[in-house]
């Protein structure tokens, strides 16, 4: 017959007792955030502002996201039998490109102490493989565990971490939910509702007014924009137009003067920006609208991308000169060239100034063609390529690129061969239509 020591049964006793309090996981509450969380506020409306791509800062090394550095909280350790805890704190100290180290810690209103070591190895940018080795101690009498688990990140904030191990007594499993107990909620943006033009509609000139009302979101604390596209395509894959607007309440309009080609039938969406792009909602659903037939022979706008010229354009782009197209693109396009974009925005941006300058000066009859940054495969954003006098030149076609701050300035700078950019790699941009 087997013989427990008076030990064991004083710590099985404590740690039944500590079974006697409450089991269930809790998340840690967040500091409340300030702002104007849960409602539809924002900013006033006024000139458009970035629409860049989602960001986070980066913890020590990490691969990617914000990084798993930082303590976490949780409310217990689902299957140890350590009571109600006011925190159990898992601390992540540190954090290579492939490994973490930290510590778990907790006092519970059992008595029961918990100090643990705490290693993983990164799966990805969200996943980590977990160990916590250590000991849990009641009534002074210790207690071995180890937990082996997975956790995922499921926000920015927090962290779910599935597990199974043994401890003294037996074995245990189960799943907890880690937070930043500081962190305010995660930003979850809805798209807005399309308003006008309504689906399908003809309108009745070809500067029309865009609206769309907001949609729900919560953890906001930032400005709110809206990001309109129009595309000649139902894919989205030849877009006209982009326009950026600051949110107006309850609906907000976008009216920038812009001018499409008569008698074609246009797509639009619109998606929610806050904070200046940090965070995107979805697109919309798509609506469609067309433009009506010219009044007079010339009628039209510039809603395009294939180098048409009409009357709503300035002379310049009438124009085969290298510096009057760079000056019609510049005029043609305003939305693109804004200060406060993100540089990831601004190199969208450029990109798309870049190709509708090369399309339009190859409907001049100019021979043009993308620049292979230092010999490739990466194609320059605001340098291309021309062919005068029998070679190959590099022409610099935008001035302020780098500088988001500023507004970006289109321009037609030829280098002769005496430069380090007289003799560009050339690559052809493709075809082009001129109708």
């Amino acid at each position: 017959m087997k013989i427990l020591s008076l030990s064991s049964l004083v710590l099985a006793s404590a740690l039944a007792t500590g079974c006697a309090f409450e089991q269930s996981s809790q998340l840690l509450s967040p500091t409340a955030p300030s702002g104007n969380e849960g409602t539809a506020g924002g900013s006033s409306g006024g000139s458009s502002s970035s629409g860049g791509g989602s960001t986070s800062g980066g913890g020590s090394t990490s691969t990617g996201g914000s990084g798993f550095i930082g303590a976490w909280g949780s409310s217990t350790i689902a299957g140890l039998p350590l009571g109600n805890c006011s925190d159990v704190s898992w601390q992540i100290n540190s954090q290579t490109a492939t490994s973490i180290t930290g510590s778990v810690a907790a006092s519970c209103s059992s008595g029961v102490v918990v100090t643990a070591n705490l290693t993983g190895t990164l799966q990805s940018e969200d996943a980590i493989n977990l160990t916590a080795e250590g000991t849990l101690t009641a009534l002074g009498l210790p207690c071995q565990f180890k937990l082996i688990g997975v956790g995922t990140r499921e926000s920015g904030d927090t962290l779910k971490v599935d597990y199974n191990g043994t401890y003294c007594f037996g074995t245990v499993s189960g799943s907890e939910m880690l937070r930043k107990p500081n962190a305010q909620p995660a930003v979850v943006l809805e798209p807005p509702t399309l308003v006008s033009p309504s689906n399908g509609a003809t309108l009745s000139g070809i500067v029309p007014q865009f609206t769309v009302r907001a949609g729900n979101r919560s953890g906001v604390t930032g400005p709110i924009e809206y990001i309109l596209e129009v595309s000649n395509d139902a894919s989205f894959t030849s877009i006209a137009a982009r326009f950026f607007e600051d949110e107006t309440l309850p609906d907000t309009t976008v009216a920038q003067g812009y001018s499409f080609l008569n008698s074609k039938t246009y797509y639009w969406r619109a998606r929610t920006g806050h904070n200046r792009g940090a965070n995107l909602s979805d697109w919309s659903s798509t609506r469609t609208f067309k433009t009506p037939a010219p009044t007079e022979p010339g009628g039209g706008g510039s809603g395009g991308s294939t180098g048409a010229v009409s009357g709503t354009n300035p002379a310049s782009c009438n124009s085969s000169k290298g510096s009057d197209i760079a000056d019609c693109i510049e005029a043609r396009y305003p939305q693109y060239r804004r200060a406060g974009a993100s540089l990831d925005q601004r190199k969208r941006d450029m990109k798309f100034l870049r190709d509708r300058l090369i399309e339009h000066a190859t409907c001049k009859g100019l021979t043009v063609g993308l620049n292979l940054k230092r010999g490739g495969p990466e194609v320059s954003n605001d340098f291309i390529t021309f062919f005068t006098l029998g070679r190959w030149v590099g022409v610099d076609i935008a001035s302020g690129y780098d500088d988001t701050r500023s507004t970006l300035s289109m321009m037609w700078y030829q280098h002769g061969a005496s430069t380090s950019w007289g003799f560009p790699y050339h690559k052809p941009y493709g075809p082009v239509n001129c109708n």
